[in-house]
């Protein structure tokens, strides 16, 4: 025994840490447990406030200024003024790593800044004020207008601030035709969430569809002096048009698109673009039915966009909650759960709660888990794969963990990796030609990435999968294997960043029998990450490392990337050593100091380079479970025990 008790004592492992350890694991599982008031856990993921001032001028554009009520109205202007930056922009979520330096707009968003510009201004905030002058100043920096990303153009042309022409080509019908003839420019081609956004679109390019409720005031609603020449304002010259008989049948098609929660895809920037197709076309209807079935579309959709934005009480509030992901905050907190020590019996509810949403049918879907509310059409991989890490964690449920895989397996694509909701729609060069103008709004296509990769792997590997008896791993290896040859760490697709992407795989790696100390690709990794440390003990990473290679691995801490580093050092076995000690340290100091785990930097990513997203849950959850998978890769983790054997060495 005398190689481990040297071990731990050379380590700085001490019985007064791993004691801070549990009281940390203890204290984190009960945030969860305050948090949580039903079977689920839902921390409300959120883009920004800038889509919840979107979504009040989209009221204003359609007539439904009742959808806020004036304390919701007030609520949003006040936090907009809060956070506003001294240079006048706004960030769309926060990155404090992005804190503005003196002439430096990087920290900011401009079409984020846009919207809260526009909606402050429909609010009745003097555009000559000193926080509008400043936002103003900054927006016209950037470019204004002209400068503004695609998605950004579109919503301003309803408001006669952009010109339609100017946008996005008209969008030909046959893109959303089911027949085989042109499935090779079918939407069906481009990534599942482009689809939702891209149908309305179609349709209100089509028409031109602007000031759908007719009595916007053009001052108040005017935005020319975001443009650096605003001659080019005076020139727009949007003619809207009436819907053709033809345009029914898009209608239609967009009605029947509607999830049963009342969104479209399950999104609610898409929910708002359709709202305002529906709004357009019931002004030109005389059909009572067709009147009644809008109505009732729309009733469903102001619902899920009012639960989504609005909904008081929670952490979402105004926070511009961009869909429902209830399901994926479950499976991660209930792993957390698990991992660190919980009852079963107290898991059990929320067991049976993710059970219902394996979904059951055609091959398409049979055995996968979606995201949340009203993405039940679309299971992806990355949920998939975390339910069988739940059920795992739980016990039991082998036919469950069964179909999961199955599923999974069917989703590997030709490169062996693994994309979230589909395989193999990496795009051609027609789709790419033709979708060009939309680059700089969103990620058009669902490509193999490392951390979906990473997670599959893991769960496989749970399940007794390896590369010596299984093709679908060996295939998953070698993707990742060729994910490295020009730089010793992953790129993330779904996390900031390449800290995200680099615990991914190296812990899915170390599950299916790829270990460190084999393998010279997996030992450059190892060495990358430790050199990331921070001088606090954590780990942290900037959004911008995606536009910079330069900064990947680096940023200020946070709870989730540290934990994410943490498990990948504890999985190359490298618990003894200096960078997991200060690592644990850290999240054990965070949770001491605060009383919980929260992340000070957005560390989700929606769309790399263009959107990212904050994760509540994440600090509540992988927290906990890289705190608890350092007690478990201890030689033992029992204070009792630890005490024995630093007698024996004092001794």
């Amino acid at each position: 025994d005398l190689p481990i008790i040297e071990t731990i004592q050379q380590s700085g492992i001490t019985e007064q840490l791993i004691e801070r350890v549990h009281t940390a694991i203890s204290k984190g599982q009960q945030n969860l447990r305050d948090y949580k008031t039903s079977p689920y856990w839902n921390y409300y993921s959120h883009l920004g406030p800038h889509l919840t001032s979107l979504f009040y001028l989209v009221c204003n554009l359609v007539g439904k200024t009742d959808a806020m009520s004036q304390a919701d109205v007030e609520n949003l202007q006040q936090k907009l003024l809060q956070e506003q930056h001294e240079i006048g922009g706004w960030h769309t979520v926060i990155d404090n790593n992005l804190k503005p330096q003196q002439g430096e707009d990087i920290s900011c968003d401009l079409y984020g800044s846009i919207y809260n510009y526009f909606a402050l201004k429909v609010m009745g905030r003097d555009i000559n004020s000193p926080e509008m002058t400043k936002a103003r100043e900054f927006i016209l920096r950037q470019g204004g207008m002209d400068k503004a990303p695609l998605f950004c153009k579109i919503f301003m042309s309803f408001f006669n601030n952009y010109t339609w022409d100017k946008t996005c080509p008209k969008i030909p019908s046959v893109v959303f035709s089911e027949s085989p003839m042109f499935k090779g420019i079918s939407v069906e081609n481009f990534a599942q969430w482009i689809g939702p956004h891209l149908t309305p679109i179609s349709y209100l390019r089509e028409f031109q569809v602007t000031n759908v409720c007719g009595n916007l005031d053009r001052q108040k609603f005017s935005l020319r002096e975001l443009y650096c020449d605003p001659t080019q304002f005076d020139a727009i010259k949007n003619q809207t048009k009436p819907p053709t008989k033809k345009s029914l049948d898009k209608i239609q098609y967009i009605i029947n698109k509607q999830q049963p929660k009342g969104s479209w895809g399950g999104y609610t920037l898409s929910t708002m673009l359709a709202v305002i197709a529906l709004e357009h076309f019931k002004k030109f209807t005389s059909d009572q039915q067709q009147i009644q079935q809008i109505n009732n579309s729309l009733e469903k959709a102001f619902q899920h966009l009012k639960e989504r934005y609005l909904e008081q009480g929670t952490n979402g509030y105004l926070q511009g909650g961009v869909m429902d992901g209830r399901v994926w905050d479950t499976m991660l907190c209930t792993k957390a759960m698990l991992i660190s020590g919980a009852e079963k019996a107290e898991i059990q509810e929320t067991i049976d709660f993710l059970k219902t949403f394996q979904l059951s049918g055609s091959p398409e879907i049979d055995g996968g888990i979606s995201y949340g509310f009203d993405f039940e059409y679309a299971p992806d991989v990355d949920d998939t794969s975390e339910y069988v890490l739940a059920l795992q964690a739980f016990g039991g449920h082998e036919q469950e963990i069964k179909r999961a895989i199955k599923w999974i397996e069917g989703m590997q694509s030709k490169d062996g990796g693994f994309a979230a909701f589909q395989k193999d729609k990496t795009g051609t060069a027609l789709l790419k030609m033709f979708s060009s103008k939309f680059e700089d709004s969103a990620e058009l296509f669902d490509k193999s990435c490392a951390d979906i990769t990473g997670h599959v792997l893991e769960g496989l590997g749970k399940q007794g999968y390896t590369v010596q008896n299984s093709q679908m791993v060996k295939r998953a290896v070698e993707y990742l294997k060729n994910g490295v040859k020009d730089y010793p760490a992953w790129i993330a697709r779904w996390g900031v960043n390449y800290i995200y992407g680099t615990s991914a795989a190296i812990v899915g790696l170390a599950k299916v029998g790829e270990k460190a100390e084999n393998n010279l690709y997996i030992q450059k990794a190892v060495s990358w990450l430790k050199q990331r440390i921070n001088s606090d003990g954590g780990f942290g990473e900037t959004t911008m490392s995606y536009q910079n290679r330069d900064l990947a691995g680096k940023g200020i801490s946070t709870p989730s990337q540290t934990a994410w580093a943490l498990q990948a050092l504890i999985a190359a076995g490298e618990v003894n050593s200096n960078e997991v000690i200060r690592a644990v340290e850290y999240l054990v100091n965070e949770i001491e100091q605060k009383g919980q785990w929260i992340d000070q930097s957005a560390v989700g990513t929606g769309h790399p380079g263009i959107i990212y997203m904050n994760y509540p849950a994440y600090p509540k959850s992988w927290t906990l479970c890289a705190l608890a998978q350092f007690l478990e890769a201890l030689p033992t983790q029992k204070p009792e025990t630890i005490e024995k054997i630093e007698q024996v060495a004092d001794k």
